[in-house]
């Protein structure tokens, strides 16, 4: 079921890709708190930064994410735990 909703998902424009929302789903539906994005980094020049965030579950963390934007690398933070599939990863 995961993976077609990744699938799905993947096939969508940029615009309408929301990792988050689906992690924090799959996230409370197996009884976990919600996820927690922590910034790593903030780099670069005003017109041009670059971001990189954990996502974290408790105290484990389940994907990093590097992107122009604190959104987009929260997205890709997400992207990547989804597709990891919560391994190793209790509540």
């Amino acid at each position: 079921l995961l993976e077609e909703e990744l699938k799905e998902i993947k096939e969508r424009g940029p615009a309408e890709r929301d990792y988050k929302s689906l992690l924090q789903q799959r996230v409370q539906s197996q009884g976990m708190s919600a996820p927690v994005y922590r910034t790593l980094s903030a780099r670069g020049p005003a017109h041009r930064p670059a971001f990189a965030v954990e996502v974290v579950v408790g105290s484990r963390v389940l994907g990093q994410g590097s992107g122009s934007s604190k959104r987009a690398a929260e997205q890709e933070a997400a992207r990547q735990a989804l597709e990891r599939g919560f391994q190793g990863v209790s509540p």
